[in-house]
């Protein structure tokens, strides 16, 4: 219940996050490349990129991310109250995630 609140957010950040970066690498190096249709990584990488390393970090989030005790979210009832203000989730945040994204997705580049 309450943690779903918390990680939901951060999950689908964190999916539009990592796939940003993998397509505006490719999208970068072909601007760079004179639109060649060259890619600068094999398809074999995307996929182990997609299936295993980018999962490692929200499998080990997702078990480990928790703010309280159960018992205590249980007894407290007011502790739901900023899950359901949308405090973890804004527009703003998630632009702020794309904007990190297309960030990193230079640095990984040059």
């Amino acid at each position: 219940g309450r943690n779903i609140y918390r990680r939901l957010p951060v999950l689908v950040f964190y999916i539009f996050y990592k796939n940003i970066i993998e397509t505006l690498v490719q999208y970068w190096f072909t601007t760079s490349a004179a639109w060649s249709g060259e890619t600068p990584f094999v398809q074999l990488v995307i996929n182990w990129y997609n299936m295993f390393y980018t999962a490692i970090p929200i499998i080990a989030f997702a078990f480990n991310d928790s703010d309280l005790p159960a018992e205590v979210a249980e007894a407290s009832p007011a502790a739901y109250q900023i899950g359901l203000a949308a405090r973890w989730y804004s527009h703003r945040r998630f632009w702020l995630w794309q904007l990190e994204a297309l960030y990193f997705s230079l640095v990984v580049l040059y």
